[in-house]
């Protein structure tokens, strides 16, 4: 699997990874993996969750150089605000690498969302029961 660079505009976000508030997560729709890097892990209280070794087939940067996988874990997300919102199970692959992100959520969470980003707009919106749910980039931290 390939893991993306991105260009200067990009869509940055803060949302809830478990119980944790985690900024700088990078919607990244071009990317096929959804991924958590070991810094921002190793900094969150996730209880008795475990990391399962993962035995997948390596991951790749845009350059080609692979990266340090660790594991893979799932962990609930929390997209958009009351009542428009949504939790969704993401499934992070772990690695270890530089990185100005604390996370990338690529097209295999935004896709079953049905989510609509837009780089320009700094923003994400997808269907809920309540209505449309909307997460906005911080244009700061992008």
């Amino acid at each position: 699997m390939i893991i993306r660079t991105t260009s200067s505009k990009t869509l940055v976000i803060t949302t809830k990874i478990g119980t944790n508030t985690v900024r700088k997560i990078l919607v990244d729709n071009g990317s096929s993996v959804d991924i958590i890097y070991y810094n921002a892990y190793s900094r969150m209280d996730l209880g008795d969750m475990k990391i399962d070794t993962a035995k997948e087939t390596p991951l790749y940067e845009f350059t080609g150089n692979e990266v340090k996988l660790v594991g893979v874990i799932d962990l609930p997300v929390l997209f958009g605000s009351p009542p428009c919102q949504i939790w969704r199970v993401v499934k992070f692959h772990v690695i270890i690498t530089l990185s100005s992100y604390n996370a990338t959520i690529g097209r295999t969470i935004t896709n079953p969302l049905r989510a609509i980003t837009s780089i320009s707009h700094l923003n994400m919106k997808f269907p809920t029961e309540f209505g449309v749910g909307e997460v906005s980039g911080d244009q700061r931290a992008s």
